[in-house]
């Protein structure tokens, strides 16, 4: 009987141990994920720190939007518009060394207001959202990207 307790005890404690590696062990996809989430929320929150600090001080796309612009463009948003609602896409990520690419959809409405604007996407689809992004300080940032704004 102490020799079943033993091995019952023992196969709890791997199963145990399994569960907590899968929950403490974030891979870089998943932070990718977190990040886009994490925009998500501060928008909607209209937390500019929490924002801004997802993109790299290097940002650059092809388009020339720069991480000054950026900091530009939230400003004026979070001023003139009064909340937002952000419907997300899963976004599927791609990793290559200390570069990732995240590829979602995303309908963006801001009220004002009474008003409501459609600022990104439209009533029956998604806006296609590109970011590439970096590893910097332990943290992912986005670097460059096709993103559906002006």
């Amino acid at each position: 009987m102490k020799k079943f307790f033993k091995i019952l005890l023992i196969v709890a404690v791997v199963i145990f141990t399994y569960f907590l590696i899968q929950h403490l062990i974030v891979t870089d996809k998943e932070k990718i994920v977190k990040a886009v989430k994490t925009g998500r929320e501060a928008i909607e929150q209209k937390d500019k720190e929490r924002l801004i600090d997802l993109f790299s001080k290097d940002y650059e796309d092809e388009t020339g939007l720069t991480y000054a612009q950026i900091d530009s463009i939230i400003d004026w948003s979070f001023d003139y518009f009064d909340d937002f609602d952000i419907f997300l896409t899963k976004a599927e990520v791609e990793i290559e060394k200390d570069r990732g690419e995240a590829e979602f959809g995303v309908k963006v409405i801001g009220r004002k207001e009474e008003e409501l604007f459609l600022l990104a996407g439209t009533l029956t689809a998604f806006a296609k959202v590109k970011l590439v992004f970096k590893k910097e300080e332990k943290a992912w940032r986005a670097i460059s990207g096709d993103l559906p704004w002006p």
